[in-house]
């Protein structure tokens, strides 16, 4: 396409906004969406009229997981008491230390012999 005007030509050219792993992930990632949401239609298509109490079923059980893993994640971010400052803490709040021998939840002792 050029355009004339009284002084000069100017071209305008084409330019390549896309390279060639910028096709591959394009490529990859088609792939790997098709899988993800056309895996899932085969179940759906042989479960008939039961589609809708699948998808709840599948829907509590991602719910549950989820609700794990955060757990999980939390438990993970939250310190475990180690050391002679917990041990302070604990001891200053009225709880005495427990021995290993009082220390299992059904009442029964574990005396070291």
């Amino acid at each position: 396409m050029t355009t004339s005007g009284a002084a000069s030509e100017t071209k305008v050219c084409l330019v390549r906004a896309i390279g060639r792993w910028s096709v591959a992930a394009l490529m990859f990632n088609t792939i790997i969406g098709a899988s993800v949401f056309g895996v899932p239609s085969l179940p759906a298509a042989r479960l008939g009229s039961l589609r809708m109490p699948g998808y709840l079923i599948a829907a509590a059980g991602v719910a549950i997981i989820a609700a794990c893993l955060a757990e999980c994640s939390q438990l993970a971010l939250t310190p475990a008491p180690k050391g002679r400052q917990s041990l302070a803490r604990h001891v200053s709040a009225g709880n005495p230390p427990k021995r290993k021998s009082e220390s299992r939840r059904d009442g029964t002792t574990n005396t070291p012999q």
